[in-house]
């Protein structure tokens, strides 16, 4: 998303930001276009076995002959899972491991929304009350003395409650 983003950034100004509908298709066009790192290909080369940009070229050079596009499958899937490998071992190399929060444990959560006066504002809000452990490192907290309401927070943005407050 952050891509496309900032490709429709480039392509609009302040006027135009409104119709930013309108400019998808050119960012598509010029996504599937674009030579990818992992694979050596553009997306439309691998989907269509044909290369638009190419065919343009060729239509004003037309005395020279090119040959179509053939992808090895086989390489491809093979360069494919080296650059996978590759990016999990990155990941796995700083990744923390996780820390199992039970149910009723107390627990405070890392506060995310950004506001006014953000270096004096505490970095963690609570206590909260894990409710449910759900999948994926996830959790459903209630605030304790707080409505009866819950929220859904992440492994990450979880710390355990300190007895004294001023250990965060």
């Amino acid at each position: 998303m952050r891509i496309v983003f900032n490709a429709l950034r480039c392509i609009l100004n302040e006027k135009e930001e409104k119709l930013w509908f309108q400019a998808l298709p050119k960012v598509e066009d010029d996504l599937n276009n674009t030579v990818n790192k992992s694979t050596g290909y553009a997306p439309v080369v691998l989907m269509k076995n044909a290369n638009k940009r190419l065919t343009a070229t060729m239509n004003l050079l037309s005395d020279i002959v090119v040959k179509p596009i053939e992808v090895n499958k086989g390489a491809l899937r093979e360069k494919l899972n080296v650059a996978t490998n590759h990016t999990k071992k990155k990941f796995d190399e700083t990744r923390k491991a996780s820390y199992p929060f039970e149910v009723n444990q107390k627990v405070v959560m890392e506060v995310t929304q950004l506001s006014n006066g953000g270096k004096l504002k505490p970095k963690f809000i609570g206590p909260f009350e894990i409710k449910a452990v759900l999948p994926n490192d996830r959790y459903v907290l209630k605030r304790i003395g707080g409505q009866n309401r819950t929220t859904t927070a992440g492994q990450e943005q979880l710390r355990i409650w300190p007895e004294d407050p001023c250990e965060l």
